[in-house]
């Protein structure tokens, strides 16, 4: 393979953390305070403009619930990224002491077309192990 091969190639970012915009400011805080500033800022409509304004083709959209009470939104902000910009393709987040874990799971993947489960195990200070993770896991498998 060669460099100019390389250029045919599609990108695909698989890995792309987006927040509503107000929770986005407070984990660039917590970063900037704690481990690196970010060099890119912007919202993340803005930020996935110019990922795919630079030519990729396509990005996986993370986010996580590092609270109960959060993921339905969280959900909803995700799956209308993804309406936006048709190469994306947007994963769910759920926590595990949300009240109920496999109704939040069921209308992410059935109403709002969510395609997979984003969990921050660090974050959401549960074990991947945990039996608390197992409607997720379950759902996920169905």
């Amino acid at each position: 393979m060669t460099i100019k091969d390389l250029t045919t190639i599609p990108v695909l970012d698989s890995h792309v953390h987006v927040f509503p915009e107000r929770l986005a400011q407070a984990v660039r805080s917590w970063f900037a305070r704690h481990a690196w500033e970010f060099h890119d800022q912007g919202t993340a409509q803005e930020l996935l403009d110019r990922l795919f304004g630079a030519g990729a083709r396509g990005a996986v959209l993370l986010t996580y619930a590092h609270r109960p009470g959060l993921s339905q939104t969280l959900n909803q902000f995700v799956a209308s990224l993804a309406e936006l910009f048709p190469g994306a393709v947007g994963f769910a987040t759920v926590h595990p002491q949300d009240k109920d874990v496999r109704g939040i799971l069921r209308e992410a993947f059935s109403r709002l077309g969510l395609k997979g489960v984003k969990l921050h195990c660090h974050v959401q200070l549960v074990a991947p192990d945990d039996p608390a993770l197992d409607p997720v896991y379950d759902m996920a498998s169905q």
